[in-house]
């Protein structure tokens, strides 16, 4: 860390029913006024005796997205990662072998007994670590943002399922229209949605240039369909801000659009994520040490400069994917499970060590 922890107060905020820990913000709300003015810029809009008479279109889901990145990308403000590889835990179903785990970080870690951890978790891992949590609050888990950013995909193609995106997928090419809405491929499905977002808010601000009105007007629309795209437009925007800031390491642009987006978890049905995201909303909000802590490291840098992984994403990308793809068999007794994960690990440390060297 840039600074001493010591140096960041770790005082506790009380909760109370008038903290609005969720919903539309200043910042989620900038974010989509700087989404704006961006497709305004790119369409170039001609007008002739106060009228649009020819628009852009000479750019695509990429050219946006770099001008997303440029914007938010200040720099990070942490030097580079201290990785541990630690041992195998056990069965990760126990909650009493999930609170033994966290408690062994404080051994392993050498923690101070007057500093807490913060503890990176799916939403599985997540509830239970709020058990380790609610007994000692030394122990902070966090959302893995790799994870909710995959369930915030998920909740848009559920949510619009009902109007036509598979089928707006299906003529992008889409094949496995299942595995699209399982987001089995974390990739392909940012790319689709980055696809049908740019269409549709290009064809939004088109409309709205045409007809001379404002977009805030649209959801005072008598036409329902073009409410719809334009929520659409407004809600997959929070996913982009939530996603632009893991890319750029900005943890208050990830916190905000998350934010925004969480009441959107129980009309998609994900109750699961509802509660975890409430918890996390929470935790942040009464421990405002975490969010300073967040502000120097709130993603990794492994690959290349400017372009930040969640912590999440970079231990399966880099880490547990390695595992499991050199895990063999049905291994059934968890010794011999370990035993496996210890050698894989050891292969992969003697493999980035055999790169370095090139």
């Amino acid at each position: 860390m840039p600074v001493e922890l010591s140096s960041i107060p770790n005082k506790e905020i009380q909760l109370n029913e008038d903290m609005e820990l969720f919903g539309e913000n200043l910042i989620s709300n900038n974010v989509l006024l700087i989404f704006d003015l961006i497709f305004i810029q790119l369409l170039n809009c001609q007008i002739e005796s106060n009228l649009p008479v020819q628009f852009s279109f000479e750019y695509d889901a990429e050219i946006i997205n770099d001008k997303i990145i440029n914007h938010f990308n200040h720099g990070s403000t942490c030097p580079s990662v201290h990785v541990i590889i630690l041992e195998a835990g056990d069965n990760p179903n126990s909650d009493a072998n999930i609170n033994a785990a966290c408690d062994q970080y404080f051994d392993d870690l050498q923690i101070d007994d007057d500093l807490g951890i913060e503890v990176v978790c799916d939403k599985a891992l997540f509830r239970r670590v709020l058990k380790s949590y609610q007994n000692n609050s030394k122990i902070r888990p966090l959302l893995g943002q790799w994870h909710t950013s995959k369930d915030m995909c998920s909740v848009l193609l559920t949510i619009f399922s009902g109007y036509g995106i598979y089928n707006m997928a299906a003529i992008l090419g889409v094949v496995f229209l299942d595995k699209l809405e399982k987001v089995v491929d974390y990739q392909s499905t940012c790319r689709v949605l980055d696809l049908i977002w740019v269409a549709v808010g290009s064809a939004i601000h088109i409309y709205t240039l045409k007809n001379n009105l404002k977009l805030e007007d649209m959801m005072d629309s008598e036409n329902n369909l073009l409410k719809t795209w334009f929520c659409f437009y407004r809600w997959t925007g929070f996913w982009k801000g939530h996603r632009a800031g893991i890319r750029t390491g900005n943890a208050e642009l990830q916190i905000q659009c998350l934010s925004a987006f969480a009441p959107l978890f129980p009309i998609a049905g994900k109750l699961n994520y509802t509660r975890s995201t409430v918890h996390f909303l929470a935790i942040l909000t009464k421990h405002p040490q975490i969010k300073t802590l967040l502000k120097y490291a709130s993603s990794v840098n492994l690959t290349q400069n400017g372009h930040y992984l969640a912590f999440d994403e970079a231990l399966e990308t880099f880490g547990v994917k390695f595992i499991k793809q050199n895990v063999t068999g049905n291994v059934i007794n968890e010794e011999s499970l370990k035993r496996q994960i210890k050698a894989a690990q050891s292969e992969k440390k003697w493999m980035n060590l055999l790169f370095d060297d090139f």
